[in-house]
């Protein structure tokens, strides 16, 4: 599948929409650069349907992790609602946590395409270096 501007633009469009839809009090943006990773989870014992995110921040010099609840399935609305709008429900959360994810894998590889388009100036830039890491030595 070839990744172009109009895609993203779709997926964007529609992660924005699923957000609005479920209530989620975060943007897009915030979704994909502040939250490692961002899935669904069905509890077992409940039966709630949650998104989490998985917020990394620094404290004290060290690299810590936090789970934030982003959106739940309160029990009422769960019995109000029938096995169909259910699992409407349920789609909808998912392809939002798998829109997220896309979106950071795009953002992924435009960072390292962006990489792979400074080796020339590093070489450049590093030649003194190169040279003898590639210089041959005598015994």
């Amino acid at each position: 599948m070839e990744i172009n501007q109009i895609k993203i633009d779709e997926i964007r469009t529609k992660a924005n929409q699923l957000i609005s839809d479920l209530g989620i009090t975060y943007t897009l943006d915030e979704l994909i650069n502040d939250f490692k990773k961002v899935y669904f989870n069905m509890h077992g014992e409940d039966n709630r349907l949650k998104i989490i995110g998985n917020k990394h921040y620094s404290e004290d010099g060290k690299q810590k992790q936090k789970s934030i609840q982003l959106y739940r399935l309160s029990k009422k609305d769960r019995q109000n609602m029938n096995i169909s709008s259910l699992g409407d429900r349920l789609e909808d959360v998912m392809e939002l946590c798998f829109y997220i994810e896309q979106l950071k894998l795009i953002k992924k590889i435009d960072e390292i395409e962006s990489e792979i388009a400074n080796i020339p100036d590093f070489v450049i830039a590093n030649q003194d270096e190169l040279s003898k890491f590639f210089k041959r030595n005598k015994r």
